[in-house]
């Protein structure tokens, strides 16, 4: 690499993150409630050295919350919102490596630069979400699979995995793609084989470090869990009732982002199979390269969404299919009717992925939580009744009972406090398993406080199993602990009597 690449590199590297930056700004309103709290209290209780499902617990991947722990050492409570703008300079460059991996024009090139890090925080953002990374690095796999590493695009893909093990078929769709259009090079199964290798050997170093850390049972039985949780999240039952649930956010999200949203995403797809077939009969092989790439993104992004989806947030996968797609429209575009007309499509389409980012409500204004500390009633309890009777114990035995009312509680409080019990947070949802363990613990242990979080003693009809469970811990409560603190909207922390 010369000088001039080299600063070349860094120019547009740097770029990258300021763009992150400001569309982190821009769109993120960090905050500790819901499940961004849930995360900040996982990677505060990994810094205290708990293990990750074993001593807390959370269902998501075990790389996500070691990212999310390293942030949060580094940043403090910002560090994890924060990092999405590192995760979207990387998506900005990985998806600008590959399509000039692809030799595209540059005009492709340019908008997939500025589309995928603006499609990726558009309706459906919530910053300190956890699909983020997956998304980010999921060019680099078939970038490094068209410069013949494919090793290295095998352990991208594990890596992926690891930050969003439901993200899958959608990372490893480009390379069923290229699998079938014998790119770069034939026969296919040399490649396949170097990938399964690089994939086999990445998958073995994550067993290894979670079988040492005393974390694989556990998030086995994490993933377990998962194929539960996404169709207990739905409203209908049957063989297509679940499926109908998830894919009906998709219509539903772009109905309710605005009158033109719908109608211009069926124009985008029918646009898309007219040229993509136009492309795949004339285009040359690196632009068919693209619209298979596109066409399997999509289906897989889609089946992904028919299985899993229960919120508008997870449909930000469909930013890397957009974004490919744009990009095979815009190439047909500079093929017929020349460069000019290209870099104006591209314009076009620029500005109206930064309008659908940027329009909605205060979309160009700084939040002032990004100013302010986040208040976690939970820490706030927690604090005042270890203060009040507990000042001079060095350490303090504590379990949560509710859910991801929890306020982000773990990373504001003092670090003599130690977690009991794993299940911090349990929904109407959860499986019976779950119940039974948490008060088994609490019985066994014997926590000195208990942290009730807002909404655990609500009624809730239809969930017997969360009504027996709550009536459980209530009689729990009643018999061993006292009331001694309550913290505005509702938190409760008890305290053991013979503590």
């Amino acid at each position: 690499m010369t000088r001039l690449e080299r600063a070349q590199s860094i120019g547009i590297g740097a770029l990258a993150l300021l763009l992150g930056v400001l569309l982190v700004l821009l769109r993120g309103e960090p905050f500790a409630r819901s499940d961004p709290g849930v995360f900040m209290s996982v990677a505060a209780r990994l810094l205290e050295g708990d293990r990750l499902y074993a001593e807390v617990f959370d269902n998501k991947d075990p790389l996500f919350f070691y990212s999310y722990a390293g942030a949060l050492w580094a940043g403090g409570w910002r560090g994890p919102f924060l990092l999405d703008a590192l995760w979207l300079a990387v998506a900005a460059v990985a998806m600008r490596l590959l399509l000039r991996e692809l030799r595209a024009p540059r005009a492709v090139v340019v908008v997939g630069f500025l589309v995928y890090p603006l499609a990726l925080t558009a309706e459906w953002y919530l910053v300190g979400m956890s699909m983020l990374g997956a998304l980010a690095v999921a060019p680099l796999v078939p970038w490094l699979w068209l410069r013949r590493w494919y090793a290295a695009a095998g352990a991208v893909l594990v890596g992926a995995m690891l930050l969003k093990l439901n993200l899958v078929p959608l990372v490893a769709a480009p390379l069923v793609a290229l699998l079938a259009l014998g790119m770069p090079e034939a026969p296919r199964w040399r490649p396949a084989l170097r990938a399964a290798l690089g994939a086999g050997c990445a998958a073995l170093v994550a067993v290894a470090v979670l079988a040492a850390r005393g974390e694989l049972r556990e998030y086995v039985d994490a993933v377990a869990y998962n194929v539960h949780y996404a169709d207990a999240r739905t409203r209908s039952e049957g063989t297509f009732g679940p499926t109908l649930d998830h894919l009906r956010f998709v219509t539903d999200l772009f109905y309710l982002a605005g009158r033109w949203q719908l109608p211009s995403a069926i124009l985008l797809l029918v646009t898309f199979a007219v040229v993509g077939c136009v492309a795949l009969a004339r285009g040359s092989r690196t632009e068919r390269a693209l619209v298979a790439m596109a066409a399997a993104t999509l289906v897989g992004g889609f089946a992904i969404v028919a299985l899993t989806a229960y919120g508008y947030e997870h449909l930000q996968l469909l930013a890397y299919p957009v974004t490919l797609i744009l990009g095979v429209l815009i190439w047909r575009v500079a093929v017929v009717l020349g460069r000019r007309w290209s870099l104006v499509a591209a314009s076009v389409v620029a500005l109206f992925a930064l309008w659908t980012t940027l329009k909605v409500f205060e979309g160009t204004q700084i939040s002032t939580l990004w100013t302010e500390r986040p208040v976690s009633p939970g820490a706030i309890a927690l604090e005042r009744a270890r203060a009040r009777f507990l000042a001079d114990e060095r350490r303090v035995g504590y379990m949560v009972f509710g859910s991801n009312s929890e306020g982000g509680h773990a990373a504001f409080i003092d670090d003599s406090f130690d977690l009991e019990c794993r299940y911090f947070h349990l929904y109407l949802f959860s499986v019976r398993e779950q119940f039974d363990e948490t008060l088994s613990c609490a019985r066994r242990e014997r926590p000195t406080l208990v942290l009730v979080t807002l909404g655990f003693f609500d009624d809730y009809a239809g969930a017997p199993e969360w009504t027996e469970f709550v009536r459980r811990a209530k009689l729990l409560l009643d018999e061993r602990y006292e009331l001694v603190e309550q913290e505005y909207p509702g938190v409760q922390v008890w305290k053991l009597r013979s503590a």
